[in-house]
């Protein structure tokens, strides 16, 4: 059963990247980790062969950051950086057969040195399907598919962050659905996963809807600022709407907050109602002059 869930999910992402056809997927697309200094971690991956035919995949690494607020990851030329997780990994062998139509799990290792800062570190697993250059200076991300490795090693670790802003866009403001964004600031040397809701208060403040905060689990890496979005669809609703972010990160569960005010005015609602009553009101003038009329001759 797992190897056909497995072979079901790759085959959907396959289709679903833009233009390259991949015949492989792998999974997770993030492992987090921690350990202590001088620890060495074990793990696996898992690398599922798509295709018709046997694949010979080969296994590599390159170290990446935040490019931007959006979280999406810039990889590291190895002739730039390669210092850190990069060189930590070791693996059985960075060459794999996979026969068609199967996956299997491949194991590798975290050997975390003794005299090294407490922090986060980031690295990537890259797997192909084409063979990489004899030159490790001369390594890219192109036609690669990266599993992004989250390492926190413990010490004298600073879990620190801060709200930079929050606000809700509504769709015409219409009704209660529209795209909230914030970004926040990890001010700590660890990676944060901020966790909580985002709830909207009527004027009486009466709570009418909550939703997640955070709910593709986004990574904020240290250092970094990101910018958290999704949309949302809480239905009709009207007047001057509260929304309070309330988050929670690191192991302390520390907390962070902030409000926004919106209007919402359903005004083809409005605007419906407005002629019904309009309609209803020249009806009931016109029947009152019909009445009054028809007193007046007898």
């Amino acid at each position: 059963m797992r190897k056909i869930c497995l072979l079901i999910t790759a085959i959907f992402f396959s289709f679903c990247l833009s233009r390259q056809v991949w015949a492989f997927t792998v999974a997770p697309a993030v492992i987090e980790i921690s350990g202590n200094r001088g620890e060495q971690i074990e793990n696996k991956f898992t690398l599922v062969n798509v295709s018709k035919l046997e694949e010979t995949y080969y296994i590599d690494t390159l170290k990446f950051k935040a490019d931007d607020e959006s979280g999406v990851p810039k990889f590291i030329p190895y002739a730039e950086d390669h210092s850190g997780l990069q060189e930590w990994l070791a693996f059985p062998t960075k060459t794999i057969k996979v026969p068609a139509e199967s996956y299997i799990e491949f194991p590798f290792s975290i050997a975390i040195p003794n005299d090294i800062k407490s922090g986060g570190y980031y690295a990537a697993i890259t797997v192909s399907n084409n063979q990489p250059p004899s030159d490790v200076s001369s390594q890219s991300i192109q036609n690669k598919t990266a599993i992004l490795l989250l390492l926190n090693v413990k010490g004298e670790n600073i879990e620190q962050a801060a709200l930079l802003d929050f606000f809700v866009s509504p769709k015409l403001n219409e009704k209660l659905a529209g795209t909230f964004t914030y970004r926040i600031q990890n001010q700590g040397n660890v990676y944060l996963t901020p966790k909580g809701t985002i709830t909207f208060k009527n004027l009486l403040g009466q709570t009418i809807a909550s939703i997640d905060a955070n709910p593709e689990s986004s990574k904020v890496l240290s250092e970094t600022t990101r910018k958290i979005e999704s949309d949302f669809d809480k239905g009709l609703n009207i007047g001057p709407i509260t929304a309070e972010l309330n988050l929670e990160y690191g192991e302390e569960q520390k907390k962070i907050s902030a409000t926004t005010t919106v209007w919402i005015i359903p005004w083809k609602i409005l605007t419906a109602g407005l002629v019904s009553l309009s309609i209803i009101v020249i009806g009931l003038l016109i029947l009152n002059k019909r009445k009054i009329k028809m007193c007046g001759q007898k």
